[in-house]
């Protein structure tokens, strides 16, 4: 009895019956526990959620971009072969430019066969204007078919660069006159084409990459079979807002400006980014614009965008492709020479849609298409 009364002694007056006393005891445990809880949970969610353990069935990333399968190998019962370009155009369709095999295949975005176009010889590049025409370049010649035709006809033939030049070669100074006549016939090699994508009345305007001349033409169409060259869009030089040996061209609207995007095979300013009205360069030129460096590209054969304008690069030399923001910043790079589902084999095209890239991958005769980590389907 002493120590329970030495116990009860230690309290304050108030608390010296022994049911109260045994109650408030109760109490205080309980406030004791309630502010541990509530500091628990204040350290959960300030901080120490970060150490949850993540989800580990996320799929394996090729520096951000992963591949979705299956590879696209073949079209209506035919394997590809050579395929050079690949195309989303404006009503959603996948094009290929298959070029061994002498026909453009038409695909929805899963990948199934809709059909596919003949007409053209050995097609190198495929795109499609606003009144959903298809544009096809193959050696020195432009294609066109209407939206309603099954195959495509050739409406423009670029004469020989050297035709009208005779290299006069005088087999002795004596006989100057007595000369052997050797006429050059290596023709135009359009490498790619793309419309002006501004709603126009009553005609269209197209962009030609002519690598034989350096320079982008410009060119107006009137259906239905009328195209008429209007001369260079984009002179040749080794300056900005000038092209040497190009090789792709895209055009877009960003907001209700137009825009043009193309590349060229010159080491450096390999991609450039300009306005469509004056032809302006759009991307500073600064140490942080990576896209202007003498050797960030191989060979830079194919240019796209992204919706928010990110610039997506195919390197058929170094065989990747590459992502730069608007300011012309590298954002990654990926891809190796290989066979493998995140290598290539000199890649000539690329295609962006719906957050799905698209790889023409030439030397492996197939089409191969990439996401974004962060927006695949875990």
């Amino acid at each position: 009895m002493s120590l329970q009364r030495k116990s009860v002694a230690h309290l304050s007056p108030a608390f010296r019956v022994n049911g109260v006393v045994r109650l408030q005891i109760g109490a205080n445990h309980f406030m004791k526990n309630k502010y541990l809880l509530i500091l628990v949970l204040f350290l959960v969610f300030s901080g120490c959620g970060k150490r949850i353990k993540l989800p580990t069935n996320i799929p394996q990333s090729v520096n951000g971009y992963v591949p979705i399968s299956p590879v696209w190998t073949g079209a209506g019962g035919i394997s590809f072969k050579g395929p050079q370009d690949v195309h989303v155009g404006f009503d959603g369709h996948i094009y290929i430019a298959d070029t061994e095999n002498d026909r453009i295949v038409e695909l929805d975005q899963a990948g199934s066969f809709i059909a596919q176009y003949e007409g053209v010889k050995q097609p190198g590049s495929v795109s499609q204007d606003r009144l959903l025409r298809l544009l096809v370049t193959g050696g020195n010649t432009i294609y066109i078919k209407l939206k309603d035709q099954q195959t495509f006809d050739s409406l423009y033939t670029a004469p020989d660069i050297y035709d009208t030049t005779i290299i006069v070669v005088p087999d002795t100074i004596e006989d100057l006159f007595d000369t052997t006549y050797i006429v050059d016939t290596i023709a135009t090699a359009y490498q790619a084409i793309a419309p002006d994508p501004r709603p126009l009345s009553g005609y269209a305007m197209y962009f030609v990459c002519d690598y034989t001349r350096s320079q982008i033409v410009q060119f107006i169409f009137y259906e239905p079979n009328e195209l008429y060259n209007l001369g260079a869009a984009i002179p040749t030089g080794y300056e900005l807002s000038k092209a040497k040996y190009p090789t792709g061209v895209f055009t877009y609207m960003s907001g209700d400006k137009f825009r043009f995007l193309f590349c060229q095979a010159l080491s450096y300013f390999s991609v450039q980014l300009l306005e469509g009205d004056d032809f302006a360069p759009l991307i500073p030129r600064t140490d942080s614009s990576e896209i202007y460096w003498q050797g960030t590209f191989g060979l830079a054969d194919d240019v796209v965008v992204d919706e928010f304008e990110n610039i997506f690069v195919v390197d058929s030399k170094k065989n990747q492709v590459h992502k730069f923001s608007l300011n012309g910043v590298r954002i990654l790079s990926f891809g190796k020479e290989g066979t493998g589902e995140k290598e290539f084999k000199n890649p000539k095209g690329i295609a962006y849609a719906n957050k799905i890239v698209y790889v023409a991958d030439t030397g492996n005769n197939r089409i191969l298409r990439f996401m974004l980590s962060t927006d695949f389907p875990h």
